[in-house]
């Protein structure tokens, strides 16, 4: 029975050196990763140099640049457009991400589309500093900034598709 004894207590010394051992490599691989710069995170990453999709066209005027009688940008590419406007479509977007989601809204492959919106509204708001550094223009303020946590279906945006025509272009087509 003592050998017994004197065998669990040596198995469990040595399992507490292999755990104290595997907690100090898992401390340094913490501080390693912890030095490595995350995204935001819900925001998609996205490359607005990639020739393909980093510059991709307007397919809808946001709701407030819309309301305000401004003239229409659909169509332009991310690169066209004002800064004000790339504010207003981040926004748009990360509002119709999180409508999206909300609803569980799936392309016709059955694959969520919330990504698409959030990627677009990335885009907008890597254009719209682009554009405002080339014209030396300041930043937006952290307040004036309209970060995806901003955009929620309960305030913001009502439902875009009560109050504007839905087919804006006449092609039979909602985008």
């Amino acid at each position: 029975m003592t050998a017994e004894k004197n065998d669990i207590g040596q198995l469990l010394r040595m399992l507490n050196g292999r755990l104290s051992g595997i907690e100090e490599q898992l401390s340094r691989m913490e501080d390693q990763n912890a030095a490595i710069p995350r995204p935001r995170v819900g925001v998609a990453i996205v490359d607005i140099d990639d020739p393909q999709w980093g510059n991709p066209p307007v397919w809808r005027d946001p709701l407030e640049w819309w309301r305000a009688k401004k003239p229409s940008l659909k169509g332009k590419k991310y690169s066209e457009c004002p800064p004000e406007y790339l504010d207003e479509l981040a926004k748009f977007n990360d509002y119709m991400a999180v409508k999206w989601e909300t609803e569980g809204k799936r392309d016709r492959n059955g694959k969520p589309i919330a990504w698409r919106a959030r990627a677009d509204a990335e885009k907008a708001r890597l254009w719209a500093a682009r554009i405002r550094s080339q014209q030396g223009a300041p930043p937006p303020s952290p307040s004036q900034q309209n970060l995806p946590a901003q955009a929620n279906p309960d305030k913001g945006y009502p439902d875009v598709f009560d109050d504007e025509p839905a087919d804006d272009d006449g092609d039979g087509k909602l985008f």
